[in-house]
């Protein structure tokens, strides 16, 4: 390998009790404000959901079937998956393109692709053998998927000629993968305590991040220039990858002693950094100092999680919970 870095993340000290929902921004300095936009598109709890990067399309993963629907007009916009492929779905996602998108029991993994008038095709699928896929990431133009095992393995799939190349690039679980917008740079965190970037191409690995305990979510730019990765307890940091030296950016600014993120995105200038958490709670963070600069609650129908996050324009952020609530929310930028 060309370059093999390994870092540590600063010490994280807790606060007291009184302060856990506090961070390091006064009130005065985060926005907030009421959701502009509610509609539920599942009655069922959700276990998987997917926001196009762009906030148009909506993929939900009902009980019995999954649906693909524009949250402009409110309308499906193809048939619903049913029947056994439609059934113990865990993960979604939709390519930036919105040509494609894949489901996932967990044990395959299925791309779809959209065509006009509302129809679809299956492109392919691919079994993951004696293996369990904790988590799936798709490059914007669908070309390439990136899968992420329970055994430490990672397989990078080329969607094009159906090829699935195999990286043992951890020890122990992966539980959180991200890739590149083009597909060539991965991003993944384990319970081994590591998050590394690495090339899709060859495996390379290029960073290594070392944490103190787990790495449960990671996340990277769409230029694979910045990265985000947090473990079960003290470590949150972004960093810059790509140059020369590899260096901390900022940790997230808050007294907060356990912090989940079940899905995040950047901002397209990725000066802000949106994530969505258990007990409906999005945030919104300051990539330059990890300060705390906007904080919403989304709407709440039973013990909901926010499940996907998205920069749905300069203006607004959209999101999507558990109970199958999109919800949509106005934003202001601060400098």
């Amino acid at each position: 390998m060309s370059r093999y870095s390994i870092y540590s993340f600063k010490a994280f000290i807790a606060m007291p009790l009184f302060l856990l929902s506090l961070s390091a921004c006064s009130p005065s300095q985060v926005q907030t404000s009421q959701a502009t936009e509610t509609h539920r598109y599942a009655q069922a709890t959700i276990k998987a959901a997917a926001i196009s990067s762009d906030g148009l399309l909506s993929l939900i993963a009902e009980p019995k079937q999954i649906c693909l629907w524009n949250n402009k007009s409110k309308q499906q916009q193809m048939p619903c998956i049913t029947g056994k492929d439609a059934e113990h779905i865990e993960l979604v996602g939709i390519s930036a393109s919105q040509q494609y998108f894949y489901t996932s029991n967990q044990m395959v993994v299925r791309l779809y692709q959209l065509q006009a008038n509302k129809k679809m095709i299956l492109v392919n699928e691919w079994y993951a053998d004696n293996n369990i896929i904790n988590d799936i990431a798709i490059s914007a133009d669908g070309d390439t998927l990136l899968l992420g095992y329970r055994n430490g393995q990672a397989s990078i799939i080329n969607t094009k000629t159906a090829d699935k190349s195999v990286f043992q690039q951890h020890r122990l679980d992966i539980n959180a993968v991200a890739l590149s917008a083009d597909g060539q740079l991965a991003f993944t965190g384990s319970s081994d305590k590591t998050a590394t970037v690495w090339k899709t191409g060859d495996g390379e690995k290029t960073a290594v991040y070392q944490h103190r305990t787990r790495v449960n979510h990671v996340d990277i730019s769409d230029d694979g220039r910045l990265a985000f990765a947090i473990d079960s307890i003290n470590d949150r940091a972004f960093w810059q990858i790509g140059g020369k030296n590899e260096t901390e950016l900022s940790e997230l600014q808050t007294s907060l002693k356990f912090l989940e993120i079940n899905h995040s995105a950047f901002s397209a200038d990725k000066r802000y950094f949106l994530t969505g958490s258990p007990k409906q709670k999005i945030m919104l963070w300051r990539v330059s100092d990890g300060e705390l600069v906007g904080q919403w609650q989304s709407a709440k129908i039973g013990r909901s999680s926010v499940l996907q996050v998205a920069f749905a324009s300069p203006n607004n952020i959209a999101v999507i919970t558990s109970d199958g609530n999109y919800q949509v929310f106005p934003l202001t930028l601060l400098n």
